[in-house]
């Protein structure tokens, strides 16, 4: 699929793609992790961010709750792997939202802006993959709060509007006021001498008690880089007098975050109040392991959305170390895009699977082809399941359209299932940046 980005606009969420609707197995009776894996490129070296957000959370339906979130991730101009890994809930029918922010991200400011992404670009997702995990985790302590140090290193942003103390192990937020700024007027910051590693997941835990209702954001991120050099976004609601803990997810996968600060937005007053009371009893930060084990894919991407039996094959999908391609149909048209040419023969290749043929009969099968430059295809027609070519035959297709034409030589003695398969890898062509178009496709029963 491609992504044409003709104008970036002026913040990441001003370019979005996404995925609305999915129903994940609970995390009742066992854990269950999913992964959430895109092979993607772009035109040009961007930025861009990424959630799994758990959207019906509480019983809401537009909930901002992520399960996990990647922020300013860079993508080249060449395929690589993005991934998230989450955790599903433990309740039933809940609902999930994949999210990609992929428009402008602006590290300056208004006067002075510092833009990291052009004004126009085009995003290649050559395939998505959704995996599902079952097996147990482990938590490992990497931050606790002591609020009975004597520097808790814990302060508030806006002395105008409140302050913060220490006492019996806990902090208390006096919040005395409240003004119009929204939620990041205010906030609690608790600084900590962690960094958070790329390639780790980790865990925050937040218990809080407000003597009246309380909404608002927590982030993890570089205390004075801020939303540059963010692990974590997310929301929470406190109802009045009631101790809560917010559990949140993130896994820091591609880039190192140093001097993290855990920011609790409180600018925002619920209705009819005007000052109040949050009392933190604990923050902790974990790193979370574990063992899991039956991998299952649950879903591929393919960006062909016609309700047939096609398909593609590519090496490096399966640890083949080589070759990647996508396919899509455009007026009647069926392409094949080829990014990068497989070490193997078998590594580039389109299909169709479980065509039944009679027995005691004889079959020709045509295809009309073209690309973008010259090239060569092995095609067969194979029993489905098995390697045993009833046709075998490679063709020289051009830049211009050509009808290829093979036939069976023998009869089959019982009625079969069998595939059509079109090969591009090694040994057929030799360099990636193929465009083949595949129409007219036709068998024709001769006895």
């Amino acid at each position: 699929m491609r992504l044409d980005v003709t104008n970036a606009g002026d913040s990441l969420g001003d370019v979005r793609l996404m995925r609305s609707e999915f129903t994940p197995t609970p995390s009742a009776d066992q854990l269950v992790e999913y992964e959430l894996i895109l092979t993607m490129k772009a035109s040009a070296n961007i930025l861009f961010s990424m959630a799994v957000n758990h959207n019906t959370v509480g019983g809401a339906t537009d909930a901002w709750a992520p399960l996990d979130s990647e922020y300013n991730v860079p993508m080249g101009t060449t395929y690589a792997e993005y991934s998230m890994t989450f955790q599903s809930p433990a309740e039933a029918d809940q609902n999930l939202q994949f999210i990609f922010e992929m428009g402008q991200h602006d590290f300056g400011t208004p006067d002075a802006p510092n833009k990291q992404n052009p004004d126009a670009y085009t995003i290649d997702i050559l395939y998505l993959k959704l995996v599902e995990r079952t097996g147990s985790e482990t938590l490992t302590s990497v931050y606790k709060s002591d609020y009975t140090a004597a520097q808790p290193a814990i302060s508030m942003s806006n002395a105008e509007m409140g302050s913060i103390s220490c006492a019996d192990g806990k902090a208390v937020a006096s919040i005395t006021g409240y003004s119009t700024g929204g939620s990041w007027a205010n906030k609690i910051e608790q600084d900590t001498t962690l960094t958070v590693n790329s390639g780790n997941k980790y865990r925050l835990s937040i218990t809080m008690t407000a003597e009246n209702a309380q909404s608002g954001e927590v982030c993890v991120e570089d205390k004075t880089l801020e939303w540059q050099a963010r692990a974590l976004y997310t929301g929470f609601t406190l109802e009045a007098g009631k101790e809560t803990t917010i559990t949140c997810d993130f896994n820091q996968t591609y880039t190192e975050i140093a001097n993290v600060c855990v920011k609790i937005y409180v600018g925002t007053a619920s209705a009819g109040v005007t000052s109040n009371t949050i009392t933190i009893s604990n923050i902790e930060i974990s790193q979370v392991g574990g063992d899991f084990a039956s991998d299952t894919s649950l879903y591929r991407f393919v960006p062909y959305n016609k309700d047939t039996d096609w398909n593609y094959f590519n090496g490096k999908e399966v640890a083949l170390d080589s070759g990647m391609g996508t396919m899509y149909e455009k007026d009647g048209t069926l392409f094949y895009r080829i990014d990068e040419i497989s070490t193997v023969d078998y590594g580039n290749k389109l299909f169709i699977n479980k065509i039944k043929l009679e027995k005691n009969a004889l079959y020709r099968v045509s295809f009309t082809m073209k690309a973008n430059k010259p090239g060569t295809v092995w095609f067969i027609l194979n029993p489905y399941g098995e390697y045993d070519p009833r046709i075998s035959a490679t063709f020289n297709f051009t830049t211009e359209e050509q009808t290829f034409t093979c036939e069976t030589t023998g009869e089959f003695v019982l009625d079969m299932d069998f595939e059509l398969v079109w090969s591009f890898g090694q040994g057929y062509n030799t360099e990636g940046d193929y465009t083949i178009e595949i129409s007219g496709v036709t068998i024709t029963k001769l006895t």
